[in-house]
């Protein structure tokens, strides 16, 4: 049975040739193999699963689009018997990215997604061509630096991960995040920045900080004095559809000031809370328990990682008791009692030890 992603468009919320737009981005992401159009409605279809993870094979796959009134249906029918989760997170992505293109300006898609004639395409193909074989010779170099026989450098390398980024150090910045952490307006946005520097370098991860949001007030329950966690995921997936340079599988953390607790549990509160689409929230105020800066700072590291193990990583329980991973979490004194590092990380270390005595 084929399965089916489908979103519905305002077409008063576009601007522009959006019909034009439509063609474009289809043909640009592949759609080539069969199009047909008519008056008020589109048929593409696409044979492979074009994407930028290796893992992701081929794939049939069609999306129909529909002028109902002043609404756009747009629906994606996918043909597998069996779709993995890494799939699945693809064809949401590609649905995503879709209503985006059209609802942006005409002249920020172009920038995007540009038209070309032939000359053009003949000569950005073998631009991209003499690029790749650079990049390969650079991959080549990067390698063989990387695994040169350079003791300090071997040495500076095992201590990375525990090692906190010194202000001299140049900061990652590649074109697409793996992580966004968004902060509420209210939390301390240096300590994110702060936060974010040491992630990159431990975890070797893209990791942006985002504008701060504001705070959701529409989640907030005046008796319990806490945010409801499923109200502010939602707020937060939102939000995610406005950020820059991410990609399908970007793992989006929202920073509260504040407690929260789940609406369909009975839990006095959470540190945090994810759902399935890559999004998660994490709260402080239980963590600032105790009055000390450095107990907080370590606490919400610590709960960082961890949600980054389980919702970008998919790592299972730690099987060490002070493993980051480790089960259950259910108060600040668990949480002071485990590291804040991985099951790799406590082996590479135990490794180290032995190794040098």
């Amino acid at each position: 049975m084929p399965v089916l992603f489908e979103t519905t468009i305002s077409i008063s919320t576009l601007s522009g040739d959006w019909r034009g737009r439509l063609e474009l981005f289809l043909a640009r992401t592949g759609y080539l193999d069969d199009f047909t159009k008519g008056e008020h409605s589109y048929i593409a279809t696409h044979k492979k699963l074009k994407s930028l993870s290796p893992k992701l094979g081929k794939l049939f796959r069609q999306i129909f689009v529909k002028e109902d009134g002043d609404n756009l249906i747009v629906s994606l029918f996918v043909k597998s018997q069996n779709l993995s989760f890494e799939e699945k997170e693809y064809l949401e992505w590609e649905m995503s990215e879709f209503a985006n293109i059209l609802k942006s300006p005409d002249e920020e898609f172009l920038i995007k997604y540009p038209r070309f004639n032939n000359k053009k395409r003949a000569i950005l193909s073998a631009f991209f061509g003499l690029g790749s074989i650079l990049f390969i010779i650079f991959i080549i170099v990067a390698i063989f630096a990387f695994f040169a026989p350079n003791s300090a450098s071997a040495q500076q390398r095992k201590k990375i991960i525990n090692t906190p980024p010194s202000e001299s150090k140049t900061e990652i910045n590649y074109i697409s995040a793996d992580i966004y952490l968004i902060p509420y307006e209210g939390f301390d946005i240096e300590l994110v920045k702060h936060i974010a520097k040491v992630l990159s370098q431990n975890l070797r991860l893209n990791v942006l900080v985002s504008d701060a949001m504001p705070v959701p007030h529409h989640a907030f329950n005046i008796v319990r004095n806490q945010y409801e966690s499923d109200l502010i995921l939602a707020q937060i997936k939102q939000k995610s559809f406005d950020l820059k340079n991410k990609k399908y599988n970007t793992l989006y953390i929202g920073l509260l000031e504040g407690s929260i607790y789940p609406e369909r549990e009975n839990l006095n509160f959470v540190f945090a809370r994810s759902s399935s689409d890559k999004t998660v929230i994490i709260a402080n105020a239980e963590m600032k328990f105790g009055d000390s800066t450095i107990l907080y700072h370590a606490r919400l590291y610590k709960m960082l990682k961890r949600n980054i193990g389980k919702a970008y990583y998919r790592f299972a329980p730690s099987q060490y008791p002070n493993g980051v991973m480790a089960e259950p979490i259910a108060s600040v004194m668990d949480l002071d009692n485990i590291s804040a590092l991985y099951d790799n990380e406590i082996r590479n270390n135990a490794r180290n030890q032995r190794t040098s005595q």
